[in-house]
Formats: structure tokens, sequence, C-alpha cells
């Protein structure tokens, strides 16, 4: 499988790119196309339409492309697969309804697949948990199921998904691919340390906490951290603390982060970047310093040593982890590109879809999940 990356900042330089591309010899039949929200996106859609390639995309908090980062920017990553080896399917979800979209995708694809993966993108009101646990019962065992939650800059107001027919701010989009023809495999790192003792959130809705420990969370963020979340109107300070203290949650054997994105003064409340569960046992995590960036570049050369083969890479990163490392993320991504060389588009997204440590995918904050895709070889 041929793949390429086109790396650009408005519509009329990507379809230069595109045409130039194409003239080369290079057909592509798929696109997974992550754009800046000021971005035509039915401009986009129509583009891509004329020259017959299927899209998925999403809008972000910034792309990434090969080795780069930039803002309000588009990247496309382009492969020649096989249209007999993918289905794209889109669906309306919001909270409430995500474990059964999830599950109705998840059968959906099983009738296209005898082994399905998914690569998918979905808007920020969609529960990413209940959606990646739809699809698992669904599917059953130990489906791979990466992808990232749509940006908006920062804005945290409307987030887009897109293919060639329809984009809207409700929508699930996901790549299906036969994981027979195709190998999906990946990892999601975060590096971030646990501190402190453990916690119980003692009273949560969805992906609201009330209680921590039988008190107001808020009060409770503040007695370790200070200011950092006492005004929910400074809308720098509260992303901020969430970039460096998230919760760090056991599931099981495996832990999930999530991000607090704002904090309600009038009842002490913290509104997450990810469902949690009354119950849910953590403790809060931080950054050990900028070595992050090399145990996380480290993780993914190991990685490697058993995956050493790649067509292209799909990069989702969390941007409160940009905030926090700043101009160091850089580094990290440049980091992991050179490991395989490969293609590799990616955007910064308001959460993370990948597996890690027993192979369950979950889906995260302040998580790296990177997904290798590499045709398999036909033996006729």
């Amino acid at each position: 499988m041929k793949s390429t990356v086109i790396f650009t900042q408005t519509i009329s330089e990507l379809e230069i790119q595109i045409k130039s591309t194409i003239d080369s010899g290079f057909k592509p039949t798929l696109a997974i196309v992550f754009a800046g929200l000021q971005t035509n996106l039915d401009a986009i859609s129509a583009l891509f339409h004329s020259y017959n390639i299927q899209i998925i995309g999403t809008t972000t908090a910034g792309e990434i492309g090969n080795a780069m980062i930039q803002q309000k920017g588009i990247s496309a990553l382009f492969l020649d697969l096989s249209v007999d080896h993918f289905r794209i399917l889109q669906r309306a979800a919001d909270y409430k309804t995500a474990i059964d979209v999830g599950k109705e995708l998840g059968n959906t694809a099983k009738g296209i697949f005898d082994n399905p993966a998914f690569v998918m993108v979905f808007a920020m009101n969609i529960n990413g948990e209940s959606l990646v646990k739809g699809i698992t019962s669904a599917v059953g065992g130990f489906p791979a199921i990466f992808g990232g939650m749509a940006g908006d800059n920062m804005e945290m107001k409307h987030t887009f998904t897109f293919t060639n027919q329809e984009n809207g701010d409700n929508l699930v989009t996901v790549l299906v691919l036969d994981n027979d023809k195709v190998a999906v495999q990946g990892m999601a790192l975060c590096g971030w340390q646990p501190i402190g003792l453990e916690n119980i959130i003692t009273k949560a809705t969805d992906n609201v906490i009330y209680e921590i420990n039988d008190e107001p969370a808020l009060n409770v963020v503040k007695r370790y951290f200070g200011e950092y979340f006492a005004n929910s109107l400074d809308q720098e300070s509260v992303p901020l603390g969430a970039a460096q203290y998230p919760l760090q949650i056991l599931r099981g054997e495996e832990y999930v982060l999530r991000a607090a994105l704002d904090a309600d003064e009038r009842n002490g409340s913290l509104y997450m970047a990810g469902p949690v569960q009354q119950g849910d046992v953590f403790r809060f995590s931080v950054a050990p310093g900028f070595e992050v960036v090399d145990e996380t570049i480290a993780g993914f050369q190991s990685y490697a040593t058993n995956h050493p083969q790649a067509d292209a890479l799909i990069m989702f990163s969390c941007v409160a982890r940009h905030m926090s490392l700043g101009p160091m993320i850089e580094e990290e991504i440049e980091g992991i590109y050179n490991i395989w060389k490969k293609p590799m588009a990616g955007f910064f997204s308001y959460g993370e879809v990948g597996q890690h440590g027993l192979g369950t995918s979950h889906f995260y904050n302040e998580t790296c999940s990177l997904v290798l895709l590499k045709e398999i070889d036909n033996p006729n």
C-alpha cells in the first residue's frame, strides 16, 4: 500500500498538491483528513469527491503532518488501498446514545468483514468511552479500535466530523478496515506519573464530578493544586490546570487519564473531558518533567521492535498534552515519526482512543495514541 501526506494551509494549496500527486502516478482511493475549524468543510468534501477519493475527516485543535505541526490548516493522509478492504460509516449520536450507536456500528462492521478494525473520529458531545464499549461488545474479543475526539481550536463549542457526503457536529465517522487484509495495530502512551494518595469519586454523573472523598470536588483540587481551578470563567487557567494534573483512574489492571475542562464554583463540580463513574478510584498525576517526551519516544521505539513495518501512521495526540509540554511536543512528534519514517498524519484532539498495556481499547485524555497501517501481502 502506497501512502503520502499533504500538509497545507489552504484548500487551494491542497488541490494543487492533490493534482500533482495524481499526475505523478499515485492514485489514492482514500484520505484521512484533519482540518482547522475555519476550513470550508463542504469545499473539502467536494474537492475529494471530484477526484473520486473517499474521505473520513474531523476538525482539530491543531494538525500533524509527518514530523511537523501547525494550526488552522489541513493535514491529509492519502492511501491507495483497495476499495474492497475498507468501508466508511457515519452515524448521529450524543452522550446518552453512544453505547447503542457503538453496538450498531460494531454489528454493521461484522456484517462487512469477518475481522473488522476501526479508526474513528467523533464530535465532542459524544461519549467516547461508551462508543468503545459498544463496538467491543458487538464485535467480541479485543478488536482494534483507535481514534480521536474532534477539536475546535479550544473554543469548546462545536466540533465536526465529515465524509464526502455529510458533515455535522453530532456525528461519529468511522473507517472500518478489513483486518485480514490491512494490519491495524498501535499503542497509546501518556507518561504521566501518579502522585499522592488514592481518592474516590463519591458523586458523579456522566462526565461531571460533584464530590471526591465525600466533599466538593473543586475543594479537593484546590487543596492539592491551589487556584488553578478557582475561577471557572478564566479560560486560560482551567485548561492549564487540566493539562498539568489529570486524574489517573483505575480500569481493572490498567488506567485511563481524565482531564478537567472546566469548574463550577457554585456547586464545586468539575467538568471532565471524558466520562467518569461514581466509585472510581484514582490518583492525581503529573508529567515528570520534560523527560516524559524521551520516555514516550522510547516506549514507541520498544513497540517498534515487534512491529517494525508500517505503510502509514496516524497520530491522535491530546491538545492538553500539547499545552502541558509546550514546544517539546514537536520533539515528541518528530521522535516518533523518525522511528518508522513513513507518512504520518494526525491531529491534536479532545480525547483519544487506543490500546495500552493488555491490548484492550480505551478512551483516554492526555495521551498520544498511534496507529500503524500495513497492507498484508497477498500470497497469490
